[in-house]
Formats: structure tokens, C-alpha cells, sequence
């Protein structure tokens, strides 16, 4: 049994152009060409450049375009010498890392959420920043990718099971946190407990996740078979 009814809920955030349903202006179509560090005043410079250099002339990526771009991407052979042999590097901490003016540090990249199994304590899944869906089935001791080449963007800010379904898993992607935020495709579900997942319609006659962030995925206490799905911008069709 899956989740009946999704329920779209706009919540506006903070602005942050990464994550728009589109480029973000450009305030004139030169301006990538003398990129900017961004200021107080004008924090999401950075989006900006990043946009306008990749979608010139036009002002925005027609996110079709882009996802096929990510789609060739994936699927593209790699050439290896016949003799090489590869070494599992993680994942694992970067070690002496600097961060701004802090001192060096040993860290990891970033876990934006975490999913327990509703009835295997053993089991867990985990979103992240920028590497995609791990799978645990030792209560977090060991970890294995899962997903890599049916998800759209490695950017998974939310993982959640159905109460109603333990195969039946939600991701909602991209990040919406400050200046490192990464757009997202929309909604994703797995029915296979996470091992494979499928892109869900991305836009309808009230909603439209074209490079939106998804910032929550609620069940209805009341009605396992009603989800909440909040972005960080408003889902209005362009």
C-alpha cells in the first residue's frame, strides 16, 4: 500500500536563488563575465554568476534540458587502462581540513537526514548534502550507496518512510541551507525500501518542483495515506 495523496504546501524562506525554479535574475546579461564574492548586501552574487554563466544568453535553464544533460552524464562509459586497480577512499573524514579562518579539522561531508526503518531497528537510511542515499542494515556500523543511477541530483535534504508501507520511501531533494545550497528535481519515491528510485511528476496544475528545494515531507497522523510536502519557494506553474 503507497502513499494515496500528496499534499503540495508552498513555504517562502529565506530567499536563495540556488534553489528558485529557475536562473535567478541577472541583473544585466554581461554581469558573469566579472564574477563576484558576494557582500552583506548582496549575498546570493554568487547564485547569480553561477546561473547566468551557464544559461547565456538565455536567463534561465529549461530544466528538462538540464536533467537530460544529468541523464548522459550518468550514463556515459568511463575508459580505464586494462591494468589500473582502484582503492575504496570512503567514505571517510577529510583530514586537515580548514574551514574559513578556523583552525584545521577533521570532517565529513554533511547528513541532512536520517530514516529508521518503522519496524527493523537494523535498518537506516540516510540523505546528504552532496553524496546521495546511504543504506545501513547493521544499525549504522556499515554503509552502502544505494540509487546512484536512478537518482536525479545528489542533493537529498529529506528521506522518510511510509508508516503505511516500509518499502515505500520518500526523498525530497536539493538544500536549502544558507550559501551552500544546491537546487533540487522534486520528489523522489522508492518502493523497493531504497534500493532503486523514480522521479515523480515535477510539475502539475498547482505545483511546479523545477529546481525547487523540498524543505519537508510530513505524514498526516490522522491519514498515513496523506503526505505534506513543503519547498523552500512558492510551486505556482512558470
Amino acid at each position: 500500500m503507497s502513499v494515496g495523496r500528496i499534499v503540495l504546501v508552498a513555504v517562502l524562506l529565506i530567499a536563495n536563488a540556488a534553489c528558485s525554479t529557475g536562473a535567478p535574475p541577472v541583473k544585466n546579461d554581461r554581469e558573469w563575465e566579472t564574477p563576484s564574492r558576494g557582500s552583506e548586501d548582496d549575498p546570493e552574487a554568487r547564485d547569480r554568476w553561477y546561473w547566468g554563466q551557464r544559461a547565456y544568453p538565455a536567463e534561465r535553464i529549461p530544466v528538462e534540458v538540464h536533467r537530460q544533460a544529468l541523464r548522459e552524464e550518468l550514463g556515459r562509459r568511463r575508459a580505464f587502462g586494462a591494468g589500473d586497480v582502484w582503492a575504496n577512499l570512503g567514505p571517510a573524514p577529510l583530514l586537515d581540513v580548514t574551514y574559513g579562518f578556523s583552525s584545521a579539522q577533521n570532517a565529513s561531508g554533511r547528513a541532512l537526514s536520517i530514516a529508521f526503518h518503522p519496524s527493523d531497528p537494523q535498518t537506516l537510511l540516510l540523505g546528504t548534502a552532496q553524496g546521495g542515499i546511504w543504506k545501513s542494515a547493521d544499525r549504522g556500523a556499515t554503509w552502502r550507496s544505494v540509487g546512484e543511477q536512478s537518482l536525479p541530483t545528489l542533493a537529498i535534504n529529506l528521506v522518510r518512510y511510509s508508516p503505511a508501507d516500509a518499502n515505500v520511501v520518500y526523498a525530497g531533494t536539493g538544500e536549502p541551507n544558507g550559501s551552500t545550497s544546491i537546487h533540487g528535481a522534486g520528489l523522489l519515491r522508492s518502493n523497493d525500501g531504497g534500493e532503486t528510485w523514480a522521479t515523480l511528476p515535477a510539475r502539475g496544475a498547482s505545483w511546479n518542483f523545477d529546481f525547487a528545494s523540498i524543505t519537508g515531507l510530513h505524514f498526516d497522523v490522522q491519514d498515513p495515506g496523506v503526505l505534506y510536502v513543503t519547498t523552500a519557494v512558492n510551486l505556482s506553474p512558470l
